[in-house]
């Protein structure tokens, strides 16, 4: 069985890394978010900060599915795998209290 983090992590980090996936690589929002947000940022910086956070979390979830399976939760080990690469640390953390237990 896969725990579920709160609602509030799955608003929280899914729409960010879906605004800034969409200011990454979407012309027209990168200029809104100029216009209204700030210009310090160089479009490349937000596309490597977006790719950095994407490779970020494909690690974390190949580490889950692996934690998963060690920890004899093998029937489990993709849906911690698909929540991970979502949330990254929130479910990780929650994976890993559990896997403490048993």
């Amino acid at each position: 069985m896969v725990e579920r983090p709160s609602l509030g992590w799955w608003l929280a980090i899914a729409g960010g890394l879906l605004l800034n996936g969409v200011v990454a690589f979407v012309p027209a929002a990168y200029d809104l978010w100029c216009a209204h947000v700030t210009t310090a940022l160089p479009q490349w910086l937000v596309q490597a900060i977006f790719l950095g956070a994407m490779a970020t979390h494909v690690g974390e979830a190949l580490y889950a599915a692996r934690l998963a399976r060690d920890a004899g939760l093998g029937d489990a080990a993709a849906g911690w795998f698909w929540q991970t690469l979502a949330l990254g640390f929130p479910s990780l953390r929650l994976l890993r209290a559990r896997a403490q237990k048993i």
